[in-house]
Parts: C-alpha cells; sequence; structure tokens
C-alpha cells in the first residue's frame, strides 16, 4: 500500500520590495534507493520572476521512505527587505 502526502509551503506568503523568485528545484534521493517518488500538484508559482512562492508536491512512498528538499533562491534590491 502507497503512502501518499501533498505538503505546502508559503502558503499565502508573497515577496515584497521587488523582490522575486530566482531559482527553485527539488532534491530528492534517486527513487530506487527509496522506494518513492514525487511530482507536482502546484508549481506554477516557482516560476522565475513571481514574487509568491507557493508550492505543494505529492510525495508517494512504498517501502520506507522518502527525502525531498525544496530550494527556492530569490533576488531583490539590496537593502530592501523581502519579507515586510
Amino acid at each position: 500500500m502507497d503512502t501518499v502526502a501533498e505538503p505546502e509551503a508559503y502558503k499565502d506568503f508573497e515577496l515584497k520590495n521587488g523582490w522575486y523568485v530566482a531559482d527553485a528545484y527539488i532534491v530528492t534521493c534517486p527513487e530506487e534507493e527509496v522506494g518513492g517518488s514525487w511530482d507536482w500538484v502546484v508549481r506554477s508559482n516557482l516560476r522565475m520572476g513571481a514574487t509568491r512562492p507557493y508550492m505543494r508536491p505529492r510525495l508517494t512512498v512504498r517501502n520506507g521512505q522518502i527525502t525531498v528538499f525544496a530550494k527556492i533562491a530569490i533576488k531583490g534590491p539590496r537593502g530592501t527587505d523581502p519579507y515586510q
């Protein structure tokens, strides 16, 4: 039996003061080693230039575990705060 999870990150969050998503990707262990996989449910907000980095992957585990890391790089004007 598969176990499925759909975690969310950055819900209702928006970058401020000219800051935007510069790069975004998922890093995971090889599928054959962990017995799981992942796919995007929502990824459109991770495009370059977006100010709302909301994402939701679907993780499926078959035997054991799956480890997934989301990395989002942001860029913006020096001396400004991307969060306020």
